[in-house]
């Protein structure tokens, strides 16, 4: 019986195959990844200018101004009423930003897609859109969030603005209800 002897060196093992194309690899992906920000293909973050963020800002505190509270301030006001003041407000504030976003002054489009988002999320949290009570909540939620990426990019923009959505209502007022019989 003979045993054949094997050159190793001849026939290379597959660790050694598998080591190259990877390093290879590497190398690629770190020259790209060092090459990206020269491109001109990263991506920047959204901006919005004064020229925008201001009739911006001016539409919000508008509308904070018109609604005031949960409730009429003037308790002998019907019920109808206070709904229909609190629906102009709503209608004027989406009329606004509508026209800005349209306007001369248009933002970023990141911006742009922040402001129809928020205007859905305006009109589901007033209404429910149908969607029962955590929807209108997560809406009210996603609104606040919504208003403060905006004033984020008007601050990147070098057009710092106040926004404030602490005790703002932005559901339907609610009719109150009558006291019981007694």
């Amino acid at each position: 019986m003979r045993i054949w002897s094997r050159d190793l060196t001849r026939w290379p093992n597959s660790t050694f195959v598998t080591h190259q194309p990877r390093r290879r690899r590497l190398a690629v992906v770190v020259g790209m990844a060092a090459a990206l920000p020269f491109a001109g293909c990263s991506t920047s973050e959204p901006r919005a200018g004064a020229d925008f963020c201001q009739p911006f800002a001016a539409a919000w505190h508008d509308y904070v101004d018109r609604r005031g509270g949960a409730q009429p301030a003037d308790q002998r006001l019907d019920a109808s009423e206070g709904r229909h003041d609190a629906l102009a407000a709503r209608d004027a504030l989406r009329q606004d930003w509508n026209d800005l976003v349209g306007g001369p002054t248009r933002p970023s489009a990141a911006v742009v897609e922040s402001i129809r988002i928020l205007d859905r999320d305006l009109v589901t949290a007033w209404s429910g859109g149908g969607l029962g009570v955590r929807a209108q909540a997560d809406a009210v939620d996603s609104f606040r969030n919504g208003l403060d990426a905006v004033a984020a990019a008007c601050a990147r923009g070098g057009a710092t603005v106040q926004i404030g959505t602490i005790g703002v209502p932005l559901t339907a007022p609610t009719t109150p209800s009558p006291p019981p019989d007694e």
